[in-house]
């Protein structure tokens, strides 16, 4: 029981972490805003040329 509590007491800071940012805002963290687009998303280019601008700036953060 003891141990149990140990961990989700582990478990409950972690969480609160989680969504803390460190880094710069420019910088788009591993699962960010493109990762709400769907896996795969920033493997292939929009078909689409107007989706274009917004697939470059979530898929290459540093150009």
């Amino acid at each position: 029981m003891r141990l149990a509590a140990i961990l989700g007491a582990c478990a409950v800071l972690l969480s609160a972490c989680a969504g803390a940012s460190t880094g710069n805002a420019d910088l788009i963290p591993s699962g960010g805003a493109a990762g709400r687009m769907g896996p795969g998303y920033c493997y292939s280019v929009p078909s689409n040329p107007n989706d274009r601008l917004q697939w470059d700036r979530l898929c290459n953060p540093k150009h």
